[in-house]
């Protein structure tokens, strides 16, 4: 199926009620801290990366994937990233240098 590919690529498909929000929640593992970027777009309300919010969505700057470019900092072990969506949306993290 066209989700199981998606789910491959690293990409995944959060339906939103009518007229609500949708969230997600993924597990991102290093094994040491380092710096990241976290590439937004679409229709998120906002991005939290270890229960701080990185992006507020209350302004719309277009779907694009990679639209907002925020640097972030994984720390070594498990980190949790977590999102709240209208709608559909895209979301990555990167190496800086990406």
């Amino acid at each position: 199926s066209t989700q199981v590919r998606d789910q491959a690529r690293g990409f995944v498909t959060v339906p939103a009620p009518p007229g609500g929000a949708a969230e997600a929640v993924a597990e991102v593992t290093t094994d040491r801290d380092r710096d990241a970027v976290l590439n937004t777009g679409g229709g998120l309300r906002g991005v939290w990366l270890n229960g701080e919010r990185m992006f507020d969505g209350a302004r719309w700057t277009g779907w694009h994937p990679g639209k907002e470019r925020l640097p972030v900092r994984l720390r070594a072990g498990r980190n949790e990233l977590r999102v709240e969506t209208v709608g559909p949306f895209f979301v990555s993290l990167t190496d800086p240098a990406e």
